[in-house]
């Protein structure tokens, strides 16, 4: 069992810092492939994908940094994975099932989750990691921002009837980014409604439940309390 990273990146200094810090790259533990300043990360995510020679394939944001110990944590989880349910479709190491939070990760200096309990079934994952197998299963690269194509990637999978998993990949997520939405994360939450309304309603797609926000089939317009006379 081998994996590739793959990672779109549009800043050195953050790179350089985190990711190719790991000592899984920096002693050649896999191979890595490194798109600088795509015009389209989902096109760069495709062609890593597309390109790789290993069983599996890890999309890992440039502002994670690896522990030493996570090529080895990582084979385990496959490992074990493969021998549960080797038809798998995406892991990752943050997500949801239902209204809870799994995973185990520490995001921007605090610890998220636990490793008790996985590998677990996951609705959605977020894309700060995300682990496929070398298949035929691609990201959207109409996706109209950088955002929630790691929760598409699992509707994708879930609509071949393949699970999603949470699994033991402990990391580093040290975005500088504000927890705040972004404000082109609105026009990827407006696609991704719309690309799944029409999708059979025994597949239960919505609402659609990420770390960072919830998708309801209908768009909750604000109101507004009326004035007093």
């Amino acid at each position: 069992m081998q994996l590739t990273i793959v990672c779109p990146t549009n800043d050195e200094e953050v790179l350089e810092a985190n990711l190719l810090k790991s000592k899984v790259i920096k002693t050649k533990q896999c191979p890595v492939l490194l798109f600088k300043d795509p015009k389209n990360v989902m096109e760069a995510l495709n062609e890593g994908k597309m390109v790789a020679k290993t069983t599996h394939v890890a999309f890992i944001h440039q502002d994670v940094l690896l522990p030493d110990s996570w090529y080895l944590t990582v084979m385990q989880a496959l490992t074990r994975i493969t021998q549960i349910d080797s038809n798998f479709g995406t892991l990752g190491v943050a997500g949801m099932h239902g209204d809870k939070l799994i995973g185990h990760v520490k995001d921007r200096g605090k610890p998220w989750g636990t490793p008790i309990g996985l590998p677990r079934v996951a609705d959605t994952l977020d894309e700060l990691l995300l682990i496929t197998r070398k298949d035929n299963v691609w990201f959207d690269e109409s996706l109209p921002s950088v955002h929630l194509y790691g929760a598409d990637i699992c509707i994708q999978y879930r609509l071949r009837d393949l699970r999603n998993y949470a699994i033991n990949a402990y990391c580093y997520h040290n975005s500088t980014l504000p927890r705040k939405l972004p404000d082109d994360f609105k026009a990827a939450q407006d696609y991704v409604r719309k690309k799944y309304l029409l999708i059979r309603p025994e597949y239960n797609i919505f609402p659609i439940r990420t770390t960072c926000t919830r998708i309801e089939k209908v768009e909750k317009k604000e109101t507004k309390e009326p004035k007093a006379k």
